[in-house]
């Protein structure tokens, strides 16, 4: 049981400051108008690839591009 405990306390260590970078390089990059470096951390996750494949595919109607979750603006509208 010992070393069942120990493991779990290492992985929920390790997710826990895997989660804490993230949030910290994001600030010390903004405050350091680091603005490339942030884009192109926030440009490989995986939602914004999934995006890159729908826009590969045609479908180019997107908001919220440079943020985390990027998410398509609906039809666009026939005047």
């Amino acid at each position: 049981m010992l070393g069942v405990r120990i493991i779990l306390i290492i992985r929920t260590t390790l997710v826990i400051l895997s989660w804490c970078v993230d949030i910290l390089l994001g600030v010390v990059q903004k405050r350091l108008n680091r603005h490339h470096a942030r884009l192109n951390w926030t440009s490989d996750r995986y939602l914004q690839l999934q995006r890159l494949a729908y826009v590969g595919a045609g479908y180019d109607n997107w908001e919220n591009c440079t943020d985390n979750v990027p998410v398509t603006a609906g039809p666009k509208k026939a005047i």
